[in-house]
């Protein structure tokens, strides 16, 4: 859990906040009905937009560090990055031998494609939205380049494999104490999966219904 409990009480201590907050404006209200006949006090009316105005900062502030603070993949004081390189495998389809098989589905206006290789003895099947396939003389394409990866351990894996690899990142936020304010210590910010072949005549692609 790392940090995560003192966002987790923070969140409880926001919540309880607010519903103290109208808890208070209603008996208020029902005391000054009671004893003045009247429903609006100004100087209560102040009181109560100042509590209101704290209460949102409050829950605005634990917003903002729970879903909405940027997170720069680069700095490694926020975040943790692995990744796990495999060799691919050729796999038949039909009457030839490929790396890749892309799946694209012809359903919706921004066809989904999938990308299924053969690494280890088992298939791994990921999403276009979550990798993409590189298969020009530098092993990171445009749509990998903005992740961080190790160039030079790509490179090298490049070499020793004859273009043929995997290499799949996992991005994790690290247990400090600022990530645990926005209950994020530990938690995955994203995978993403390099898939590297010497040339598009080592993919098959298909298109689904």
């Amino acid at each position: 859990m790392g940090w995560n409990w003192v966002g987790i009480l923070l969140w409880i201590v926001a919540i309880c906040f607010f519903v103290w907050i109208i808890h208070f404006i209603r008996v208020k209200q029902l005391m000054l009905i009671i004893s003045t006949h009247k429903s609006f006090d100004k100087r209560l009316f102040v009181k109560y937009v100042g509590l209101l105005i704290l209460s949102f900062l409050f829950i605005g502030v634990m917003s903002w560090l729970s879903f909405f603070r940027p997170v720069d993949m680069t700095n490694q004081t926020d975040v943790d990055i692995t990744t796990k390189y495999n060799r691919l495998e050729l796999k038949q389809v039909k009457d030839g031998y490929y790396y890749v098989t892309a799946q694209k589905s012809k359903n919706g206006a921004q066809p989904i494609v999938s990308y299924t290789y053969l690494s280890e003895g088992s298939e791994t099947t990921i999403s276009s939205r979550n990798g993409t396939i590189s298969r020009g003389t530098d092993p990171v394409n445009i749509d990998a380049s903005v992740y961080p990866w190790n160039k030079e351990k790509l490179t090298e894996f490049d070499a020793q494999t004859a273009h043929a690899f995997s290499a799949e990142m996992t991005i994790k936020y690290k247990k400090t104490f600022l990530n645990g304010l926005g209950v994020r210590s530990g938690h995955a910010v994203g995978y993403y999966t390099l898939i590297r072949v010497p040339s598009a005549d080592f993919i098959y692609s298909k298109t689904s219904k």
